[in-house]
């Protein structure tokens, strides 16, 4: 390529997607990266649950999603429902206490989702139909405002009680009149639905993708039923309307790690038939094409780069592609961010020698990895020990150490704050499950005196399982952090 291209001259984007999407739509399209054609499998299948630890670009999805709402050639309405900031409190109060664990909130979720539904149509305009119409009308009369937020909604729903009340013919009296009478929770859902059935949408689809749950994190271990009543919700609702033709569908967005702390006799069941895993491990030259379609896109035109064409052969004897890899956690925001890095760093440069490398992953591993790993801990271990996790794994170091060294360590800093032995282990647990701790194990499972050791990490070997008696070893991606 005869011009000369710089580093600040490339579009690469946002961490966020959603930011992304909104700032920067053309980018954001012609990076969008589908290897393994999930959005066809979102838009026609039964799976419902996209599914992917933080940063693998589940929202990108759904930007995707609305992005083609807006081509007429796709035939879809693509809606965004955002729970983060969900009135959990308010929603507790619609349970129904005859019930126990998801089950007290699935009629509730149930409602709310179908009232969504409906208050979505009338903002698309879905006002021709007189049996939709008259929907709008008993929404209104049960104090529902169709152009009223998603928690407005759950208030007016709690303040009521359930208590709905519908307008019905009386044909006997005189053809015309009208009384109110009561109807059951399970008769408005009825009611809801059936309506539906009358719904012309000009043989495309409306999907319902529902995203924000990360902050659930922070609430009390309720939240977990409410969320897990959400799962059920869905899978009952999306079946009913795939048995009667009708083309909406929703679509939850949920990270792994939330999605097993929730309990549901038959949640197993449900992830078996509607889960669709964002996994980029099993091929990492995906990861490379992403990235070179983020360096086809300069601020004057749109061309063809490779890894290569920027990033010398090889770093310490090793191809520099998977040299990168090795501080990351192999998604696609590790990987963006790591060109934002070199981009930031070394702006004037058409290209890059080993030293820069080394430089940028210095850097990277400071201001994007370690503060990822402390946002992706959130929720799951306390504020106080993310708070020290820096010091705890400076005093580890970057060789090999037992749970008891590490127990020692945590001690060490924190000062034997922990009085339950099984604490550690869970803190353990959780750092080995989000791979920023790894384990060694036996080559081939060789035994003997020269069998040789490496370390697994559960993002490139899921199926790995930890072990408490054998040694473990911080991630790459945090030894420039920590000055290792």
């Amino acid at each position: 390529m005869n011009k000369k291209v710089l580093l600040e001259d490339y579009k690469l984007g946002f961490a966020d997607a959603e930011k992304e999407f909104i700032n920067l739509p053309d980018i954001f399209d012609s990076s969008f990266y589908d290897p393994h054609n999930l959005l066809d499998k979102l838009m026609n299948s039964h799976e419902f649950l996209l599914v992917g630890r933080k940063g693998v670009g589940k929202s990108a999805y759904s930007c995707k999603l609305r992005c083609m709402s807006k081509d007429s050639v796709n035939e879809i309405n693509t809606i965004s429902i955002n729970l983060s900031d969900f009135g959990y409190s308010v929603f507790e109060k619609l349970k129904l206490k005859e019930f126990d664990g998801t089950r007290k909130y699935k009629l509730a979720w149930d409602l709310t989702l179908l009232i969504e539904i409906y208050k979505n149509l009338y903002e698309l305009h879905y006002t021709e139909n007189q049996e939709i119409n008259g929907v709008y009308e008993f929404l209104e009369n049960n104090g529902i405002i169709l152009n009223n937020s998603l928690n407005e909604s759950i208030k007016v729903i709690s303040k009521n009680s359930f208590n709905f009340k519908i307008k019905t013919p009386i044909f006997e009296i005189e053809n015309g009149k009208t009384e109110i009478k009561n109807i059951s929770n399970e008769g408005a859902i009825t009611f809801l639905i059936n309506k539906l059935n009358n719904l012309f949408i000009n043989s495309g689809k409306i999907l319902f993708v529902i995203d924000g749950l990360d902050d659930i994190l922070r609430y009390k271990r309720e939240n977990f039923f409410i969320l897990g009543a959400l799962v059920r919700s869905i899978d009952g609702i999306n079946q009913k309307f795939k048995q009667n033709n009708i083309n909406i569908k929703f679509i939850l967005l949920i990270r792994n790690d939330i999605l097993d702390q929730l309990i549901d006799p038959d949640l197993n069941k449900i992830k078996r038939d509607g889960v669709i895993e964002i996994i980029w491990n099993k091929n990492l030259e995906h990861l490379r094409s992403l990235a070179e379609l983020r360096l086809s896109n300069t601020n004057s035109e749109n061309i063809g780069r490779e890894w290569y064409d920027i990033f010398p052969k090889k770093v310490r004897d090793l191809d520099s592609f998977q040299y990168v890899l090795q501080h990351t956690l192999s998604k696609p925001r590790d990987i963006i961010q790591f060109l934002v890095t070199c981009q930031k760093l070394f702006p004037k440069q058409e290209n890059l020698n080993v030293t820069n490398i080394l430089e940028a992953i210095k850097v990277y591993s400071s201001d994007y990895f370690f503060p990822e790993m402390s946002d992706e801990l959130a929720g799951f271990l306390d504020d106080d020990f993310i708070i020290n996790l820096r010091d705890i794994l400076k005093k580890l170091g970057n060789n090999y150490f037992s749970f008891t060294q590490f127990k020692n360590a945590v001690d060490y800093v924190m000062g034997e704050k922990y009085t339950d032995p099984y604490k550690y282990k869970n803190i353990l647990q959780t750092l080995f499950n989000c791979s920023y701790i790894g384990i060694y194990e036996k080559v081939n499972y060789k035994t003997g005196k020269n069998a040789k050791s490496k370390p697994f990490f559960k993002h490139l070997r899921p199926n790995i399982s930890i072990n408490y008696d054998g040694m473990f070893t911080i991630h790459k991606g945090l030894y420039k952090a920590l000055n290792l």
